[in-house]
């Protein structure tokens, strides 16, 4: 593994336990059975996780990190013309798995460069299903904040 996929995996397992326990967005109702169903929720009773994951051989929660990590870094490619310039950082991408375990509303948080950050969406519009969050026993919106690293090596 070269040192930009240490520095993914390593980045994107650190702020994973951190995205995946924040608080609810300010003023908006963790409960499903409020009047918005288009509110996304960042703290829910079951966490989505990817359908390849059968918690057979190890939690669900750690298989979907794993295989959020392993998506990246095979699907990730450093734009040519930010290597040549010699432009590196942490691009924060942030994105919501909808009811139906679909990738949607993917954006740029914190950008670094134009390039490196359309590469950063493409990788994270591109993630396998998953089954969705739940929240009361139903199936909600939940938003997921990860960070892309590109570093040179």
């Amino acid at each position: 593994m070269n040192l930009r996929a240490l520095a993914l995996s390593a980045t994107f397992a650190a702020a994973a336990l951190v995205s995946m326990t924040a608080s609810a967005q300010t003023g908006a109702p963790n409960d499903p059975d409020a009047s918005s169903d288009d509110v996304a929720l960042k703290v829910v009773e079951r966490v989505p996780t990817l359908v390849t994951c059968t918690g057979e051989d190890m939690p669900l929660a750690q298989c979907t990190q794993e295989g959020i990590v392993r998506h990246l870094l095979d699907n990730l490619t450093y734009p040519n013309r930010a290597r040549r310039k010699g432009i590196q950082g942490k691009v924060l991408v942030q994105f919501v798995v909808e009811r139906d375990g679909s990738v949607s509303n993917v954006e740029v948080l914190r950008s670094v460069h134009k390039s490196l950050d359309k590469r950063a969406l493409k990788v994270v519009q591109t993630l396998p299903a998953f089954r969705p969050g739940e929240q009361g026993g139903k199936p909600v919106r939940v938003s997921y904040m990860i960070p892309v690293n590109f570093a040179l090596d």
